[in-house]
């Protein structure tokens, strides 16, 4: 069975149990807050066999500030003993969702499936051979990734996927470009933790 990232920690384990809901702004009509772009900017990937995070204090609230573990990523490294750091221009569309059925005509979510697509536009020849290795499709790395708004997204260690894969498409337009399409799919209670990124 697939993994299922526990991204809703904290929920009621049970009816009997209440749900806190936090504080939120009293004006959410006002027109002087900042709105952070939604765009994804960066893929951080880490090889299972790196023995540990880009990331320590990733904390379990919001208002977390996680700290960079200096020299854990580093693009050069080929012997997967260090985390890679990818500059994308990507998106996560809206989940599948999983949705169970209880007594008394309710029903709850119990998971989703989130398809991450991101395109990669330095495709150099290291960087080829190194998207090529990942369309192989083994899924040995957890993964971060970071939005145009300096947020990081993902849960401690880092997201476990349930697919990867990599195109390289070939259009025919006299302008067209060499570019790989990164395509990660992961599981998870419910929409990854976020918190301000040290490396925005």
């Amino acid at each position: 069975m697939a993994v299922i990232n526990q991204t809703l920690l904290g929920c009621p384990a049970d009816c009997d149990d209440a749900l806190l809901y936090p504080a939120i702004p009293e004006e959410q009509d006002c027109p002087s807050y900042d709105q952070g772009r939604s765009q994804i900017a960066h893929l951080y990937m880490l090889p299972t066999t790196m023995g540990s995070d880009i990331f320590a204090s990733w904390g379990t609230t919001s208002g977390a500030t996680p700290t960079y573990v200096a020299n854990s990523i580093a693009n050069g490294n080929n012997l997967n003993a260090k985390a890679k750091k990818l500059t994308v221009i990507g998106e996560l569309p809206v989940p599948e969702v999983t949705e169970t059925p209880y007594p008394l005509r309710k029903t709850k979510t119990t998971d989703k499936r989130f398809n991450l697509q991101a395109t990669y536009y330095q495709l150099d020849a290291d960087s080829y051979e190194f998207l090529r290795q990942v369309k192989c499709g083994k899924l040995n790395f957890t993964f971060y990734y970071e939005d145009l708004a300096g947020y990081v997204y993902g849960i401690a260690g880092g997201l476990v996927p349930v697919l990867v894969n990599v195109v390289f498409p070939k259009g025919n337009g006299n302008t067209d470009k060499n570019t790989a399409i990164i395509r990660l799919s992961f599981r998870a209670t419910g929409s990854p933790q976020r918190r301000a990124s040290p490396l925005a």
